[in-house]
């Protein structure tokens, strides 16, 4: 069980004994294993000692890593961790002309280059995930409308029934002018507040197509449905949502809620009342 406080309410994350976890030959051996430290604060911390395998662990793993990679203080976080939170934290802070942020707040995105929203997924990746060199998680960006449907601002590739992605590589694509009319923070506006918050959406997936075991019998539950935005993404993404929130103290929203009224012809098995509880929809 873990517990944490939001919003003067207690929410419990069901046990994986109340969900449908099945071992499977393929991720059954790849153990992600962890060793307890102490970062530059003297602070205990665990730290991850082994690589991620592509496509090779249990779906509702990677929500426990993550889980324990997003603590409620930052100080809990791992001198990489830190590190790569506190270069996150300057960019918002960065209010020149030429600063990321505020490129990305510009009617139009052809003053941003790709390669800079990579090096940004990196960095988030980092932070969120533990991500480190030797995990290869290379995820490619490019500004693009992805589909017809002007309500579709982001996508990201996923794998096939055999395990192969479009043009081999795991793509985060986004509309170059398109945003959702949301209001600003501080001194972002509010197209800037929508493209991070596409931008993250879509790495969470990135995050879980290239790591979550596609042979495992639950695949279907609490990856594959509802077009991608199942079990452990809308946990992931809740936990990120958060995270982002009450330790980093900026409010990105996912669109969880409307991923599910969105794709709701995709949903094949509804989540228990317990678990969308702790989904925490709003």
């Amino acid at each position: 069980m873990v517990k944490w406080k939001c919003e003067n309410t207690t929410l419990v994350q069901p046990s994986e004994s109340e969900t449908s976890q099945t071992t499977c030959a393929v991720c059954i051996n790849n153990i992600i294993k962890t060793k307890s430290t102490r970062n530059r604060l003297s602070i205990r911390v665990d730290e991850r000692t082994s690589p991620m395998r592509f496509l090779g662990h249990r779906p509702l793993q990677l929500d426990e890593l993550v889980t324990a990679s997003t603590p409620n203080r930052l100080g809990n976080l791992t001198d990489s961790q830190r590190k790569a939170t506190k270069a996150f934290l300057d960019m918002i802070e960065d209010q020149s002309e030429d600063a990321l942020l505020q490129r990305l707040g510009r009617r139009d995105t052809h003053d941003v280059k790709e390669w800079e929203m990579e090096r940004l997924m990196i960095l988030l990746s980092q932070i969120f995930f533990q991500i480190t060199p030797w995990d290869r998680m290379e995820v490619f960006f490019r500004f693009e409308d992805a589909t017809d449907d002007p309500h579709v601002l982001g996508t990201c590739s996923a794998p096939d029934r055999h395990g192969k992605f479009h043009d081999d590589k795991v793509t985060v694509r986004m509309s170059p002018c398109t945003v959702k009319s949301i209001p600003g923070f501080r001194h972002l506006n509010g197209r800037t507040m929508s493209r991070l918050s596409t931008l993250v959406h879509e790495l969470v997936h990135a995050y879980i197509n290239m790591y979550a075991c596609i042979s495992c019998l639950s695949y279907q539950e609490d990856v594959d449905q509802l077009d991608g935005h199942g079990r452990v993404w809308q946990r992931i993404a809740r936990r990120v949502e958060w995270f982002v929130e009450y330790v980093l103290h900026l409010p990105l929203r996912l669109g969880r809620f409307t991923a599910i009224v969105n794709n709701l012809e995709n949903l094949k098995v509804w989540p228990t009342e317990k678990e969308a509880k702790w989904w925490y929809l709003k």
